[in-house]
């Protein structure tokens, strides 16, 4: 789990990730290009400018944290 993690810019492309989770990560601008996310989970993970180019997204969730 990546739990407030900061991968900005992070190059992470061809990586498995699978049935990983980004609990509040920050994930802007980095490269997931060919990354398999299969069944990742991403929960207030700000992913603005984030490449998925490619990426395997089949059964990943996403969402916001509840107070």
């Amino acid at each position: 789990m990546f739990s407030r993690a900061r991968l900005v810019g992070t190059r992470l492309s061809g990586a498995s990730l699978r049935r990983v989770k980004f609990v509040a990560a920050e994930l802007g601008d980095a490269d997931f290009s060919d990354a398999d996310l299969s069944d990742a989970v991403m929960v207030a993970a700000r992913t603005a400018g984030t490449i998925l180019d490619g990426a395997r997204l089949e059964g990943t969730r996403h969402g916001s944290l509840r107070p």
